[in-house]
């Protein structure tokens, strides 16, 4: 399982002719046999969508689809008007619906291609969504995170026999939990994915902020070897910090199997974050990455600050009470931060449900996420036209620079 010396080009899905191809490479890959390609990572509310995923398929990644709020176009309506439970009724079934149609979408285009999708046991369509991936018949992996796996979680997703499971970690410890959790109920896990909380963006693996940036606390090589211990066969991907060829081979000489990417493939022209912000906020050096505990979620959050766009406290009040009268849910309300601080116009949790569907619109002044390589990459020439303005690079011209290019010096601040 040692693959420090493979090739940039050995990252890349074959295409597969059959489905039969496709079974005898994935079961290579569970065994050790083959590197595991590069996964392109899911990013919520629709930003690495169908469209996302099939561009991803053909340039030779595995692309993850996100169930966090795939259906979240019915945020840009008022709901207002309907009560709490049909609120949260509408965005469960639209999220069903939507992660179905997506799922049909990719296999259309590319049938013996292998797909993940991504699910947060945070989220309360968690559970839906594993039914409504597992009922595809046509999911091959569930990377599973945001919260520890427990038995009735596992035994769901053991009933759809063709979709395995991936549990997302941060630590050795978790990893331990879950394996012992699938042990005495005969399931399997087939690969683990390693998020780094020092690197990755969006939501972090740790206790806190603080936590989060100690570097020291979530050594790459000292979980790769926690892992080992108790699961020495089953591959492991790592994923926070990989955007350059010669960090794709450090993670393999750790001992790593596969790397995903996230921010990577967030800006570039088939994501559906908008041209707009790419270039104004992600390639702007004014604006820098921050990490908080800001997120309605608990845990630590890490997003680009933008600082003339932060709410005072009297529009605070008007932006709670329209996100109050609009709750869909997304998180159980028991432990959503954002509701319990809703009344404090001084308190910075921010609505998850509302902010992050506003970016996905194209619209200032909601949450961007970001990982700490967006430090580095803005300064790529990819992301720079011939008279020096940002420009926003496709997919394939994304993959092949990284593919290619050494991690440059991080600039200073």
């Amino acid at each position: 399982m040692d693959f420090s010396n493979a090739e940039m080009e050995d990252l890349k899905v074959p295409h597969f002719q059959s489905d039969a191809e496709k079974k005898s490479f994935l079961e290579a890959m569970y065994a050790g046999e083959v590197p595991i390609p590069i996964f392109f990572q899911a990013m919520g509310v629709d930003f690495t969508d169908h469209e996302y995923a099939a561009e991803a398929i053909r340039i030779g990644g595995i692309p993850f689809l996100s169930s966090a709020a795939p259906g979240f176009g019915i945020t840009a309506n008022d709901l207002s008007h309907l009560s709490h439970a049909e609120r949260g009724a509408l965005f469960l079934d639209e999220n069903d619906r939507k992660a179905t149609e997506q799922v049909e979408y990719v296999h259309e285009r590319h049938p013996h291609a292998i797909l993940g999708g991504n699910a947060m046991k945070k989220l309360t369509g968690f559970n839906r969504a594993i039914d409504a991936y597992g009922r595809s018949g046509k999911m091959d992996n569930l990377a599973a995170g945001a919260g520890i796996l427990d038995t009735a979680d596992i035994q769901q997703m053991q009933q759809y026999s063709g979709m395995e499971l991936m549990p997302i970690v941060s630590s050795s410890t978790a990893a331990r939990w879950t394996a012992r959790v699938a042990k005495p109920i005969g399931a399997r896990i087939r690969m683990f994915l390693v998020e780094l909380p020092q690197f990755a963006g969006g939501h972090l693996g740790a206790g806190n902020a603080e936590e989060a940036v100690k570097a020291e606390k979530f050594d790459p090589v000292a979980i790769r070897e926690g892992i080992r211990k108790f699961a020495p066969t089953i591959p492991v991907v790592l994923a926070g910090g990989i955007a350059y060829r010669n960090q794709i081979r450090q993670a393999l000489a750790m001992g790593y199997q596969g790397v995903g990417i996230g921010i990577r493939g967030l800006l570039t022209k088939e994501s559906k974050l908008d041209d707009a912000i790419i270039r104004d906020v992600y390639l702007n050096p004014r604006y820098r990455v921050v990490t908080n505990d800001r997120s309605p979620t608990g845990y630590p959050g890490r997003y680009i600050e933008v600082p003339e766009e932060k709410r005072p406290p009297e529009a605070r009040i008007a932006y709670a009470q329209r996100a109050v009268r609009n709750c869909i849910s997304c998180i159980e309300p028991g432990s959503c931060l954002f509701l319990q601080h809703a009344k404090d116009p001084t308190d910075e949790h921010f609505c998850i449900g509302r902010d992050l569907p506003d970016t996905r619109f194209g619209k200032r002044g909601g949450i961007y996420f970001a990982s700490t390589e967006r430090d580095r990459i803005m300064h790529d020439p990819i992301y720079r036209d011939a008279q020096g303005n940002p420009r926003v690079p496709s997919m394939e011209e994304m993959f092949e620079y990284m593919l290619t290019h050494d991690a440059p010096s991080m600039p200073e601040a």
